[in-house]
């Protein structure tokens, strides 16, 4: 006769391995535009956002403002490497990447939350990025990656896109914070540690924008459901 040790071991190894089946064939990589919906997904999916304002360090002091170079980490975001656009299909000469604060510098948007945004330091234009900008961002491995686009303009589809996961998303049509656009991808099944962003070149058209607010995600905290199934399998295996 089994004990019912060994029964509640062997239904919580059931248990388990059909979550991971179901998991698995379930596992999606899907794009998002609008910043409720990809939060509501991420908790679907078992992750909880994690935010990277760039306002704060790990202590809660004010992150100092200033350049920003390639390699350089910050908030857990690493800026790899980047190619800030000129506006005409060109590289501009002598602009960087800044992380700006509103009252640093007089930058053309506001920053979403908090005091900074990544800007740049094209004073010309009002410390805006233009198109033809592009990065490579890296970070501690994560199911998920959004940002905030800031733009003073209205926009049309493919001015912006993320690539995350082997999905490449553009920018919605509609702005549902005025015009600062979310982009997100989700990956339900695999975390990756990198995403591209990009401002395609468009001739006709020269989008002025900073960036805010980035989301990468992180498992939730197992459930009560979920311990009791672990503790079921570990005795079920030492009865064994």
């Amino acid at each position: 006769m089994r004990t019912a040790t060994e029964l509640v071991g062997k239904t919580s190894l059931a248990l388990a391995l059909a979550a991971i089946g179901a998991g698995s064939a379930h596992a999606t990589v899907t794009g998002y535009t609008d910043f409720d919906e990809f939060q509501t997904a991420l908790g679907q999916a078992g992750l909880a956002a994690q935010f990277h304002n760039f306002d704060v360090d790990s202590n809660g002091d004010p992150l100092p403002q200033g350049v920003i170079s390639a390699s350089d980490t910050i908030n857990d975001i690493t800026f790899q490497a980047f190619v800030i656009g000129d506006g005409n299909g060109g590289t501009a000469s002598g602009i960087s990447p800044y992380l700006s604060g509103q009252d640093a510098i007089n930058v053309g948007t506001t920053p979403l939350s908090g005091d900074n945004q990544i800007a740049s330091t094209d004073a010309a234009n009002a410390y805006q990025f233009l198109d033809g900008t592009s990065f490579i961002f890296e970070m501690p491995s994560t199911q998920a990656f959004g940002l905030y686009v800031l733009s003073a303009e209205q926009l049309v589809p493919g001015d912006f896109q993320l690539e995350f996961a082997g999905l490449t998303q553009d920018n919605g049509t509609t702005a549902p914070q005025g015009f600062d656009y979310f982009i997100g991808v989700i990956d339900t099944d695999v975390a990756h540690i990198s995403a591209v962003f990009t401002a395609p070149s468009n001739l006709d058209f020269d989008p002025l924008f900073t960036l805010d607010n980035f989301v990468t995600a992180a498992p939730l905290p197992a459930t009560p459901l979920l311990t009791l199934l672990g503790l079921g399998m570990l005795a079920w295996t030492r009865r064994r």
